[in-house]
């Protein structure tokens, strides 16, 4: 008997990841809302990964950290 073959799996935050960084902001803001819906661990690394840089001015990505439950 063989194992089942598994595949990566690819989250929301690291499509969110590579969306930022292509500089598809709307869809990364998308992406990550859908990684704190879906509770993905990444989304604690939110306030501190610079591949976001772009995105920290939108109020969108600030209301994002609020929810995930990080302090101002």
């Amino acid at each position: 008997m063989t194992a089942p073959e598994t595949r990566p799996v690819v989250t929301a935050y690291i499509v969110a990841v590579y969306q930022a960084l292509l500089g598809q902001n709307e869809a990364a803001l998308e992406s990550l809302e859908r990684s704190f819906a879906e509770r993905e661990p990444h989304i604690v690394m939110l306030k501190v990964d610079p591949r976001f840089d772009a995105l920290r001015d939108d109020p969108r990505f600030q209301d994002l950290i609020l929810k995930v439950g990080f302090p101002d």
